[in-house]
């Protein structure tokens, strides 16, 4: 009797599924669960950085395409940093790389980066870490200081970047995009953004009801 597998996994003594969520990168599993490779191991010279969060299965699929194709990859989630993640700004000697940091066991050498990927990197998602201090003003210092840091971080990344903060942050103003669209010649929609509920109803009726409703900020993925 055929078990519920693929013929080819019939004939495997284990199968290790291939982890899309909680992951933090896809080097880690294949040398902390599978142990093919160390830590100390590089597969390439050069490296993308992809900062993202704990649930991209995208991102997991990507690092796997890259590394069949023999490029490496270090994934960053923005939830794991304060745990994680330990950085070391240095100012000494000229020959000392200014920037180091370490993700568990990987020391990681930023100037082998050739591109970052920008994902889903919410800073704010950074104070959860810090939710079981009772002392709220504890709570907010931590979460600028991390914050800082990470700001320090991709200010002296000398790489490609896949999209860069600034244009992140100006690319996700639903006003600007409105206004862009508009002065290029492409037709939009009416529209209102607005917090105000006299003018939201007025805008409703209007239209009948046949509106559509979108956050000014995308929702954040459970």
């Amino acid at each position: 009797m055929l078990i519920n597998l693929p013929l080819l996994c019939q004939f495997l003594d284990n199968v290790r599924p291939i982890p899309t969520e909680n992951a933090p990168d896809f080097k880690s599993f294949i040398t902390n669960d599978l142990r093919i490779l160390s830590t100390a191991d590089s597969i390439s010279g050069k490296q993308v950085l992809i900062l993202t969060r704990k649930f991209d299965p995208e991102a997991t699929r990507v690092s796997i395409k890259l590394l069949a194709k023999g490029i490496d990859s270090v994934r960053i989630n923005v939830e794991d940093m304060a745990r994680q993640m330990v950085v070391r700004y240095r100012m000494k000697n000229l020959c000392d790389p200014p920037v180091e940091f370490t993700i568990g066991d990987r020391n990681i050498d930023t100037s082998i980066f050739s591109v970052v990927w920008l994902r889903d990197f919410d800073t704010t998602l950074m104070g959860f870490n810090f939710s079981n201090n009772d002392n709220a003003f504890a709570r907010r210092f931590c979460y600028e200081q991390w914050n800082d840091s990470y700001q320090i971080l991709t200010d002296s990344l000398a790489s490609e970047w896949i999209n860069k903060p600034e244009a992140h942050l100006m690319a996700s103003n639903r006003l600007m995009q409105l206004n862009i669209a508009r002065l290029v010649g492409l037709k939009i929609p009416s529209t209102l953004i607005t917090n105000d509920p006299r003018a939201a109803a007025e805008f409703y009726n209007d239209y009948n009801g046949q509106i559509l409703l979108k956050a000014v900020h995308h929702q954040t993925r459970g």
